[in-house]
């Protein structure tokens, strides 16, 4: 049985490094096959989750990011990455006061100098650009101070 469970996280790693090759080279198509692939292995690993949905986001394929997201257990929801792509899911969903919300509740959270920090920093900062297209100065400036915040 350890044999089994050693070849299956084998097997995970494996498509789960094709998944993060193909993305870092851009393609997106490919990385969302491996990261399918990976899950169907070990269907609730938070960072192939979070990995397959901003590849379909990046797709523009937001309804199966969607749907994707909705099938992750509740024990992984308080996983900063998780929380991060709920936000990612609402911009792209034009739904930007649930992710400021969601960058809000992450913020408050002590992060420090760790890559957490510069995604939600990233996320705030899309958040501002969002509220300045609306109209919304004010929202868009207090999310863009709290990006430089956390850039620091």
């Amino acid at each position: 049985e350890a044999h089994d469970e050693m070849e299956r996280d084998l097997r995970f790693r494996q498509y789960f490094m094709m998944g993060e090759n193909a993305r870092y080279e851009g393609r997106m198509k490919e990385a969302v096959s491996a990261f399918q692939n990976a899950l169907e292995i070990i269907p609730d690993d938070s960072i192939a989750i979070h990995r397959l949905c901003s590849c379909l986001l990046y797709l523009s394929r937001v309804n199966e990011a969607r749907s994707c997201f909705s099938a992750i257990p509740e024990a992984s929801c308080k996983n900063h990455l998780i929380q991060i792509l709920d936000a990612d899911i609402a911009i792209a969903e034009n739904r930007i006061d649930h992710a400021a919300t969601c960058a809000d509740k992450l913020s408050r959270i002590d992060v420090g100098k760790n890559k957490d920090a510069v995604l939600i920093s990233d996320l705030h900062r899309r958040i501002s650009e969002q509220y300045k297209k609306r109209g919304q100065h004010k929202e868009a400036f207090q999310h863009y101070c709290i990006a430089r915040k956390l850039s620091r």
